[in-house]
């Protein structure tokens, strides 16, 4: 984590290159939320980009992530920092399994961060 954040723009495009290359098993992975987290807050926008989509191509990966202590950071991240598109696939993704994710206490934080417009009207109080 500490070369994602202190480190240069070639050491952190290389680790996120290679985060990249592993998504599916870092999203399944309990702690690599962490890391995870910084390489999309602290990476080049394209970086973060590609790392946002290679862990939105494996699937239920998001999901899990909303759902685990250190994932869910990594989820926030992405849908603050990353472009309406990237954004846009994973609220639709988080919205497809909602009930799954209320369920979870960190997934419950991530769907505050969710825009009303993607909450399904049972979510809202039914209206």
């Amino acid at each position: 984590q500490h070369v994602l954040e202190y480190g240069s723009a070639e050491h952190r495009q290389a680790l996120i290159a290679g985060m990249v290359l592993q998504a599916g098993a870092l999203g399944s992975d309990a702690v690599a939320g962490g890391p995870l987290a910084k390489a999309i807050a602290f990476g080049a926008r394209e970086d973060r980009e590609q790392l946002a989509g290679a862990l939105l191509a494996e699937q239920q990966v998001i999901v899990a992530m909303a759902c685990a202590r250190h994932g869910h950071a990594a989820v926030m991240s992405i849908l603050e920092l990353c472009d309406a598109p990237t954004r846009r696939e994973v609220m639709e993704q988080l919205m497809a399994q909602q009930t799954k994710v209320q369920a979870s206490r960190y997934g419950r934080v991530v769907l505050r961060c969710v825009p009303r417009e993607f909450s399904l009207p049972a979510a809202r109080g039914g209206a």
